[in-house]
């Protein structure tokens, strides 16, 4: 499967006509539609509308513990050693 963008307008009769490349071969093909949608207009964003309600901690940039880097790697370190065990009793079968 593979993907192409085509531009295409919107009739009254809300219908798209599209001539496709002669390298794509007929067949079922899905149709993804993205509309751009006009009638929502950009608001800007109002800054300041939470201040003074987010609190940070006091230790946010101090250093992580060993535990909290370790911990994830004996975790993958454990699933590599079952994947390794399952590898070679397959081969053994």
């Amino acid at each position: 499967m593979h993907t192409i963008e085509l531009a295409a307008d919107i009739d009254q009769n809300h219908q798209i006509h599209l001539q496709l490349p002669e390298t794509v071969k007929a067949g079922k093909a899905k149709v993804i539609l993205m509309v751009e949608d006009e009638a929502m207009p950009h608001k800007p964003f109002k800054f300041g509308l939470f201040a003074g309600k987010i609190q940070i901690s006091d230790d946010f940039d101090a250093p992580l513990p060993d535990s909290f880097w370790l911990e994830g790697q004996i975790f993958v370190m454990e699933i590599l050693k079952v994947f390794a065990l399952e590898v070679e009793f397959s081969m053994e079968c």
